[in-house]
């Protein structure tokens, strides 16, 4: 609890009374800052919890977080054995330092995708289309890191498309879309021979994937 709110509290002898028999903190500064900082008092492994779930800050180093996870989820392991219970294999995987490592993967490959998108939309418009600025709305609306666009200047999204008109807007995704499976193919198509090259798979597999997908 924020130092200035108990001691409002506290000032009255009823409310003092109704939360004796509750363990407080008391805190000054941020919310965030203090409750990691209890959390790590009481011992716990703490991260933040975003749309793809665990994710690093980007000041923090991946190996560095999952090694503490690790040991925190060791530590619950420990415990529930002792207690006669198992930690689900589910629940053991989704705290392993790979997860963690998939996720902060996927983070980056999200953000580098609406970078992207962004930069595309605004190779079809003049210099003042305000590429960062969406950028930073819609890396936060995410849930992705937007630090390096702080200071950008606000923008509603649904001027942009007002800007842009929804007919040319699904126009421009249209040919993005089209632009992006022609170098996912190219990637593919090298990925595949660097693969029948080390004997990982032949032709002919390859031949009937592809028979698969049209199907």
């Amino acid at each position: 609890m924020p130092l200035e709110q108990y001691k409002k509290l506290m000032s009255d002898p009823k409310t003092r009374k109704a939360i004796n028999d509750f363990k407080i903190a008391v805190y000054t500064g941020s919310d965030k800052t203090a409750t990691e900082m209890l959390l790590h008092d009481q011992g716990y492994v703490y991260g933040t919890i975003g749309t793809w779930g665990f994710s690093t800050e980007r000041k923090t180093e991946t190996q560095q977080y999952c090694g503490r996870l690790e040991e925190g989820m060791k530590e619950i392991s420990e415990r529930l054995m002792a207690e006669g219970r198992e930690l689900e294999e589910e629940e053991r995987h989704r705290y392993s330092k790979s997860y963690a490592i998939d996720q902060e993967r996927n983070c980056e490959i999200s953000k580098e995708s609406i970078e992207r998108f962004v930069d595309f939309l605004a190779s079809k418009f003049d210099k003042t289309f305000p590429v960062e600025s969406i950028k930073r709305v819609l890396l936060d609306r995410s849930g992705l890191d937007s630090k390096e666009y702080e200071g950008t200047p606000d923008v509603d999204l649904k001027d942009v498309v007002n800007l842009i008109g929804l007919d040319k807007l699904a126009e421009i995704t249209k040919e993005y879309n089209e632009y992006m499976l022609k170098i996912h193919k190219a990637e593919r198509k090298k990925k595949d021979k660097q693969n029948v090259e080390k004997g990982l798979v032949t032709e002919e597999e390859l031949m009937e994937d592809d028979k698969q997908e049209e199907k």
